[in-house]
């Protein structure tokens, strides 16, 4: 059983006091919930993304509502329009990252396994990496229009700020990639935990604080 601290100041398992236990099961459920908001965002944005390529206008059923803020549609002039059509993509990369920890977290494994191969080096350089490139090609054929996409500017865009947009965006997936949390999130897997530990298995073995 490896001792010290486990992902966030977590005792080992079985000497953890109440206090620990949920602390660790908040920052397991915390990590879970906010993936799966990530990824409910991304896939609103995609299908709506998706929409106004097909139909430019659609947007404009919606105008006068906050919903017009929320879908791809050219600013309006006013802050939020502005913060819609230049920064909403600073979660696009995020969103990925969430995808792929939610792959990770309920794959198959012990999460100490599973948190070791998310937070491995190389995945995670890889992961955003591709995403990056994803969107730097979207944001080229939005500018120069180089693929045959049906994608361009909106009203509102300026093509070197989306790329600034995307490293800032790339930059908080890979500070967000090693503050997800593989902690558990009932009390029976701590349970479970602590038996495997007594018949002499190791859980937490390796297991890696997370990074700030």
């Amino acid at each position: 059983m490896a001792e010290g601290p486990i992902d966030g100041g977590a005792a080992a398992p079985g000497s953890d006091p109440p206090s620990n236990i949920d602390a660790r099961l908040r920052a397991g459920r915390i990590s879970i919930v906010v993936a799966l908001l990530l990824v409910a965002i991304g896939i609103f944005r995609l299908i709506t993304d998706s929409l106004h390529e097909g139909w430019p206008n659609y947007w404009r059923s919606l105008d006068g509502t906050l919903w017009r803020y929320l879908v791809r549609a050219p600013s309006d002039g006013t802050l939020w329009g502005d913060l819609n059509a230049r920064f909403f993509k600073v979660l696009s990369i995020p969103t990925g990252a969430g995808l792929v920890f939610l792959g990770y977290r309920f794959g198959s494994g012990t999460l100490p396994q599973l948190q070791l191969g998310f937070r491995d080096l190389m995945v995670r350089s890889v992961w955003i990496g591709v995403f990056a490139a994803g969107f730097t090609v979207i944001e080229i054929e939005k500018a120069y229009h180089v693929f045959g996409m049906a994608t361009h500017l909106l009203e509102g865009e300026v093509s070197w700020m989306n790329h600034v947009t995307h490293a800032v965006s790339a930059a908080l997936a890979w500070w967000l990639w090693g503050w997800f949390s593989f902690e558990p999130t009932s009390r029976s897997q701590i349970e479970l935990e602590v038996e495997l530990d007594a018949l002499g298995g190791t859980p937490a073995e390796g297991i890696d604080e997370p990074e700030s």
